[in-house]
């Protein structure tokens, strides 16, 4: 017999509990609180259309917790630089490519450690940074500004980077990406699908 308790769960709810899904705005009305019952989903991802204040993001968290009998994880993806999620409402982040030309190991660490009391904070168990990407002489040409989420451009670099913020970030649960491909490094705006 299993003993984990999501095993105890009817089967619907173990199946949600394989999804994170975004919300589609900044409170939890009728149609999202409806998503979240009938999904009840094992993640929440917030993302910049979800944030106003520092206040309505921990109500927004603790209340989608609170529909769904086994509490979700709530993350979100705060990079820095072009991917801060949180820039509305404190103030921006620098990109790992930034950080990393100042060379300073302590830094990188201060910013895990300040990146991961506001993410508590805030009500988040997740991170879904830093990116493991290493940048590459054709990478950095890219126009789209993707480049300035690397730490380095050799793995060991970036290995001893990233190491050194997740350790910052402490009790948040970091969730580095890592990708060998550029077609998975970089889309391209004009590439992006579009919803109506």
């Amino acid at each position: 017999m299993l003993s984990d308790p999501i095993f105890s769960l009817p089967f619907e709810q173990q199946v949600g509990q394989f999804f994170f899904i975004g919300l589609p705005g900044t409170e939890l009305d009728r149609q999202t609180r409806e998503l979240i019952e009938e999904i009840k989903p094992g993640g929440i991802i917030l993302f910049g259309r979800n944030v106003e204040s520092p206040q309505q993001v921990r109500e927004l968290l603790d209340g989608a917790r609170a529909l769904v009998p086994t509490a979700p994880l709530c993350g979100v993806d705060q990079e820095g630089g072009l991917v801060d999620r949180l820039r509305q409402i404190f103030p921006p982040m620098p990109s790992a490519r930034a950080i990393r030309q100042h060379g300073d190991l302590a830094g990188v660490r201060t910013l895990g450690r300040v990146t991961g009391e506001l993410l508590r904070m805030l009500g988040f168990d997740i991170n879904f940074a830093p990116v493991m990407s290493i940048i590459t002489q054709e990478r950095s040409q890219l126009t789209n500004g993707l480049y300035s989420r690397s730490f380095g451009s050799s793995p060991g670099e970036v290995l001893g980077y990233t190491t050194v913020y997740m350790r910052g970030q402490g009790a948040i649960l970091p969730m580095s990406i890592t990708t060998d491909r550029p077609s998975s490094w970089v889309v391209p705006e004009t590439s992006l699908p579009t919803t109506a």
